[in-house]
């Protein structure tokens, strides 16, 4: 009797030979293909010239891409629909991809946010709930944004208050970002369109006026200008963007990108200067001072800070100064040159941390394993929660308290949804209970014995 294993070699010499059969039976190849003209084009990284001659494909606009891409197709697709058992596959595929699906939800401004797809849906359906019993609404169906689906959800941030969401386009693939507003209670988008963006989010106020966000200037023909900085701008709610304030942009340095994030009690914009991925610096703004100045807190360039929280003027940061697999530390902006360790370097890696009810939680990887370690004040450690290796999770993470939802297979059944729920009360007591996330599914379908 042959081994596993030998069946296992003998399948993987066929396939070599199915797809020769495959080949020689398929259609024949085109005699030619369109011509790519080339340009001169070369663009010089810091002293080095890189040749790109085909940049004028990068231009969607451009009618001669247009051309190009419709003289490929007209190769292209008689080719595959030509290709032997193609038909075959695509059922197969379909048939695969064809089940209900959820993802991990979120919570912002006292609402549950989630999202789910029927199983055949080219884009993700984002929902809300004001609670896990609550019946849930449609907040934007991303398929409806085109008639060719060519348009793309690329971004979303509640307000903190509920009212709003703003939330990004993306048309035909392309990195360039249209920010919209739309009410939540309502359903009906602001007459807001915010552009020339890319790679920035959109942190609100704490009262949803209105938020922060980093835009590219516009070039000659109109358009953004994506080799130039990104600058921050301040959008109030139900306004044009050309109202839009100018709050800051790097004078000093033509390769700096400044993003800003507004701290969970409102009072600081704390911002992110990004340069490569090895090390950022970190400037921050007292929104409420009279002055609106920029303060430089951390602009040495020596390593990578990720702003955690905030208790009043003391700023903590996860980061990897003095400790490869990350630590937690605290600056007190008022006397920046004093730094308190929070959480020590571990032997595991500590991949993300956020100050939660007093208390610091630590995500950390562990045998390709997640597990959070709550710490107080002090740094001193007071719980350990085994997560386990879930196939996907989410940490939120709030002022007051954190909750974790985990999407784990259950007997085969890829849409059965199990979510353990952590809460920190501001005196530090921790109460764990156990939630079936499933039920957001038992929410949105009829039971099967609700027509008998």
């Amino acid at each position: 009797m042959p081994t596993p294993v030998r069946v296992h070699r003998a399948l993987l010499a066929l396939i070599p030979m199915a797809l020769f059969a495959c080949k020689e039976a398929g259609p024949p190849h085109p005699e030619a293909y369109p011509d790519a003209p080339r340009m001169d084009h070369t663009d010089d990284y810091f002293g080095t010239p890189v040749a790109d001659p085909y940049r004028w494909m990068e231009d969607l606009e451009n009618p001669e891409v247009t051309r190009w891409v419709e003289a490929q197709n007209a190769i292209a697709l008689p080719f595959l629909e030509g290709i032997p058992g193609r038909s075959e596959v695509k059922d197969r595929l379909t048939d695969l991809w064809d089940y209900e699906r959820f993802g991990v939800p979120w919570k912002e401004g006292g609402l549950y946010f989630f999202t789910r797809n029927d199983g055949l849906q080219d884009q993700d359906v984002v929902y809300f709930t004001e609670s896990l019993a609550s019946e849930p609404r449609i907040l934007l169906d991303p398929n409806e944004l085109s008639e060719d689906a060519t348009v793309a959800l690329a971004g979303l941030s509640v307000s903190p208050d509920g009212r709003y969401v703003a939330y990004a386009t993306s048309d035909g693939g392309t990195d360039w970002n249209t920010w919209h507003v739309r009410e939540i209670s309502s359903g009906e988008d602001l007459p807001d369109e915010v552009a020339y963006t890319k790679f920035t989010s959109a942190s609100w106020l704490p009262n949803g006026s209105g938020f922060f966000y980093s835009r590219y200037p516009q070039g000659p023909g109109g358009e953004g200008d994506g080799q130039a900085q990104v600058s921050i701008r301040f959008h109030s709610a139900g306004t044009s963007q050309e109202a839009d304030e100018l709050v800051y942009e790097v004078e000093d340095s033509d390769t700096r990108n400044p993003y800003g994030t507004v701290t969970e009690d409102g009072r600081y914009l704390v911002i992110e200067v990004t340069e490569g991925y090895d090390s950022n610096a970190v400037y921050y703004r007292d929104l409420g001072a009279p002055s609106g100045r920029v303060e430089r807190l951390l602009d040495g360039w020596d390593a990578l800070y990720h702003f955690v929280g905030n208790d009043g003027p003391v700023f903590f940061f996860h980061t990897n100064k003095d400790a490869p697999r990350n630590r937690v530390v605290a600056i007190d902006i008022q006397a920046p040159a004093s730094w308190q360790e929070i959480v020590s370097q571990a032997e595991e890696t500590l991949e993300a941390a956020s100050f939660v009810g007093g208390h610091f939680v630590g995500r950390y990887l562990k045998d390709a394993s997640s597990l959070v370690r709550i710490f107080t004040r002090d740094g001193l450690r007071s719980s350990l929660v085994q997560l386990g290796r879930s196939s996907n999770s989410r940490l939120l993470f709030f002022r007051d308290y954190v909750e974790w939802f985990s999407t784990i297979p259950y007997a085969a059944r890829v849409n059965q949804r199990y979510g353990t729920i952590y809460g920190i009360t501001p005196r530090g007591r921790a109460g764990i209970r156990r939630a079936m996330v499933a039920r957001l599914r038992e929410m949105l379908l009829p039971s099967p014995t609700d027509n008998q």
